[in-house]
């Protein structure tokens, strides 16, 4: 377990903004450019590493093809190569790994930034099959980026509302049930989470 977790910290993803690209680097050199495969909906906006499979996991966001996306791109860090992509709800945003219960959470930001359509989700993904096991909805608008806090196995959801609405609620969900347990009044659109 010591030596995945280090092998895991020490290789450095970066997602290059760019249509199917993510760059990875042990120390100062990039040492792989890992194109994410003939899927054009395939672009690299925000990444989770999972220390437990040392996979890691690429969401499209919004740019280029990401409001037409239902998928994730998944990485074999020790390979660098790109796996089966995992079908989510609509295009997928932020992302978070609990490496103590291998649960992927993938905020689904939906309709808040491309359609009438809308996901307004959390999807759930078994980190030992890459499968997406439950997806959860959210009251609100524009589900963004998600946390992980492993110890109290609670994931945070920000419901930003994106560019055209306002949202200003944190989800906070229960990762033993995957019931929402609460939403939390906060400033209006928050953005990042940790």
């Amino acid at each position: 377990m010591i030596q995945r977790a280090r092998l895991a910290a020490s290789l450095l993803l970066l997602a290059a903004f760019l249509p199917t690209t993510v760059a990875a680097s042990e120390g100062p050199a990039v040492i792989a450019t890992i194109n994410l495969g003939p899927n054009t909906e395939a672009t690299a906006f925000a990444l989770a590493v999972n220390p437990n499979t040392n996979k890691t996991y690429v969401t499209p966001g919004w740019e280029t093809l990401g409001c037409e996306s239902h998928i994730v791109s998944v990485i074999d860090n020790s390979t660098n190569t790109v796996l089966a992509p995992i079908t989510v709800g609509l295009s997928p945003f932020g992302v978070a790994v609990n490496p103590k219960t291998n649960r992927i959470y993938v905020a689904n930001i939906g309709g808040a930034l491309c359609t009438e359509e809308s996901s307004n989700s959390v999807s759930v993904i078994d980190g030992s099959a890459d499968v997406v096991e439950k997806t959860i909805t959210l009251d609100g608008v524009g589900p963004a980026f998600v946390a992980v806090n492993p110890r109290t196995n609670k994931i945070y959801v920000t419901m930003n509302g994106g560019c055209c609405a306002d949202g200003h609620t944190v989800a906070v969900i229960d990762g033993s049930t995957n019931a929402v347990l609460r939403y939390v009044d906060v400033d209006l659109n928050p953005s990042m989470v940790a």
